[in-house]
């Protein structure tokens, strides 16, 4: 299990938009989505998110609809 949990924008639905994360204890802001996608994994549909921080860095996050979490891909 990752060390991971996402706060996300839900309009009309969940989850709509990454707009911030903690990773490893440590507090990541998105400044902008980079890609997003829904995808098909073992029979189970997920949603990806290549974001960008307002540090930089970029990171590939992902929720599983069945499961109602989030990974880093």
């Amino acid at each position: 299990m990752q060390d991971l949990k996402v706060y996300s924008y839900a309009g009309y639905k969940y989850p709509e938009k990454p707009r911030s994360f903690i990773y490893l204890g440590r507090r990541y802001v998105v400044s902008k989505i980079l890609s997003s996608s829904q995808e098909e994994r073992g029979g189970e549909r997920i949603l990806t998110f290549k974001v960008k921080t307002k540090g930089g860095e970029v990171f590939h996050l992902a929720y599983s609809l069945r499961k109602k979490e989030w990974f880093l891909i």
